[in-house]
């Protein structure tokens, strides 16, 4: 049995281990999982894991930090930022002892992306804590605080045993020493939902745009472009005037969703990046003003690939269809390979 433990800050997080879990549950039919992720999660993760609900068992874990984002300048409140900081720092070694005291029995490994407890957890309890992730929170929070400040952070990031590290990753910055480089993952692409969805949301001589931007952004400010229809995701309001669709809020497939597009406008947020690109997608991503390491290391990587084209904000309007190309690159998925690597380095495999 596996615990598995994942970071509550909106969907990404979530969505990527679902694809891992899948993968999981795929290789090993006998296994059995333990997921802890914030309980706003729970009706997302319990539809897309629904076949595999007697081997699933869903369970509350609710992390203390999140950046604050300033909406009306888009970008980072690094004042704000950093008292989240300090006070989720400060409430992170009882964090680990509560956690450690809820440790259920007959399990085998902890996983974590990227919730820094459980490697304490792992470590008092004698199993293997493995990291899935292109970053740590540690990264995040030594932009908004002296390193001094935030020692509780690495410490327990240093007690992991391994990092499966993601690429578009924050790299040498993560204090984990023991790391393997994976490549990119996502949900499998489902051809039938694809073909389903564009049937349904396409319109000749449209372009279809998947726009996922985490509701960070007041789109009634800074308006879309009317030559394009829109499928997009929760906490987006778009402007009158725009032909847009919400994805249904029960669907737990917004990956097929993004493939059926013809590009994809989204935040420098890993997992719908990911997608994009496994999904050999046009990528345009908006930019905060500011940034923090996961998003400066992630755009960094795109720039190399020459993958995606850098917007900001107020720029969106802007955005022609002549703007959409193909994607060029071609990217593979790597969660079989993601999901077998924990397998091995937890003694199930």
């Amino acid at each position: 049995m596996l615990l598995y433990y994942i970071s509550g800050f909106g969907f990404g997080h979530l969505t990527r281990s679902l694809a891992v879990l899948e993968a999981l549950l795929e290789l090993k039919p006998d296994l059995r999982l333990v997921l802890r992720c914030h309980p706003g999660q729970f009706g997302f993760a319990g539809e897309y894991l629904s076949r595999y609900n007697a081997r699933v068992e869903l369970t509350p874990f609710v992390s203390q930090f999140q950046i604050a984002f300033d909406e009306a300048n888009w970008c980072i409140d690094n004042v704000l930022t950093r008292q989240a900081v300090l006070r989720w720092v400060a409430e992170l070694p009882q964090s680990a002892v509560t956690e450690l005291a809820r440790l259920p029995a007959g399990i085998r490994a902890v996983v974590s992306d990227i919730v820094p407890e459980a490697f304490a957890v792992a470590k008092q309890a004698g199993l293997p804590g493995i990291g899935v992730s292109n970053y740590t929170w540690y990264e995040v929070a030594a932009g908004f605080c002296a390193i001094n400040e935030i020692e509780p952070l690495r410490t327990m990031y240093e007690q992991a045993d391994l990092l499966l590290n993601y690429e578009l990753s924050t790299g040498d910055a993560i204090p984990i020493r023991s790391r393997i480089p994976v490549g990119l993952i996502c949900r499998p692409f489902n051809d039938r939902r694809i073909a389903e969805i564009r049937n349904r949301y396409k319109q000749p001589e449209r372009p279809l745009v998947f726009l996922s931007v985490g509701g960070v952004l007041s789109l009634e400010r800074i308006g879309l472009c009317g030559d394009f229809d829109y499928l997009y995701t929760r906490g987006i309001n778009p402007p009158a005037g725009i032909i847009a669709h919400s994805i249904p809020p029960e669907a737990a497939d917004t990956h097929n969703y993004l493939a059926a597009c013809d590009a994809v406008i989204t935040k420098c947020g890993w997992s719908t990046v990911a997608e994009a690109l496994l999904a050999h997608k046009p990528l345009f991503v908006v930019k905060s003003a500011n940034g923090w390491a996961e998003e400066m290391a992630i755009l960094s990587r795109l720039r190399d690939w020459r993958a995606a084209t850098e917007i900001d904000a107020d720029q969106l309007p802007d955005i022609k269809c002549q703007a959409i190309v193909p994607q060029q690159h071609r990217f593979a998925n790597h969660v079989n390979a993601v999901a077998t690597s924990i397998l091995q380095h937890s003694g199930l495999g």
